[in-house]
């Protein structure tokens, strides 16, 4: 019977090691979700910042900007950049922003993106 005791006694044991572990590895999990997700809404807080200040731009360059609707604004911009010499000027533009921040990475493209 003794034995048997010993047995019980060992196997709860390791039964109670085992679930510390799990309860460690979810905290361990829990953990790293909380990191992802604090990366994640930085990066968004980052995008919205940066696209506030171009729209920002813009308005204090066109103020008339204002009086547009977003939908308005997009056929605009739209219709602005079908012109050759703006869409060079933004493909120099990012070529010659990619020469001061990084190693080159490829080419860009100058073809405007269509969905």
């Amino acid at each position: 019977m003794y034995q048997r005791n010993s047995e019980l006694e060992k196997l709860q044991q390791e039964k109670a090691s085992v679930e510390k572990k799990v309860e460690q590895l979810q905290h361990n999990q829990q953990r790293l979700e909380n990191r992802k997700s604090y990366y994640e809404k930085a990066d968004r807080k980052k995008r919205t910042h940066r696209l506030c200040a171009i729209a920002g731009t813009m308005e204090s360059i066109v103020p008339e900007i204002r009086e547009l609707t977003l939908p308005e604004v997009n056929d605009l911009l739209e219709s602005i950049l079908d012109f050759p010499d703006v869409r060079r000027a933004i493909y120099n533009a990012v070529l010659l922003h990619r020469e001061k921040e990084e190693p080159p990475i490829g080419p860009v493209s100058s073809e405007r993106h269509t969905n």
